[in-house]
């Protein structure tokens, strides 16, 4: 873990905030804080889901036009390919 700080006066006694980014798939997080005269505090922040699960809907229309592009694509190759390598008149 990669600490920033700046170096603030021993003994002010202001108060300070402190952000934190988590993967969605942690559960949570759990920060220990010391302060130089020894003093601790642990702090604890749980995961709070802010995203949506996907509709069943969404997913199968995302699902059904990954699908489709992916036929569009193959059928556009063949079309290329079968164009490029037709055959010589008259070598049927």
């Amino acid at each position: 873990m990669i600490s920033r700080y700046e170096n603030f006066a021993i003994g002010t006694d202001k108060e300070y905030e402190v952000s934190l980014a988590m993967s969605c798939c942690l559960e949570g997080v759990e920060v220990k804080i010391e302060d130089v005269a020894g003093n601790q505090a642990k702090v604890e922040a749980e995961n709070g889901g802010t995203g949506t699960p996907m509709s069943k809907g969404l997913k199968w229309g995302l699902i059904g036009a990954a699908i489709a592009v992916v036929l569009i694509l193959i059928g556009v190759g063949i079309f290329c390919c079968k164009k490029k390598y037709s055959s010589l008149p008259g070598s049927d």
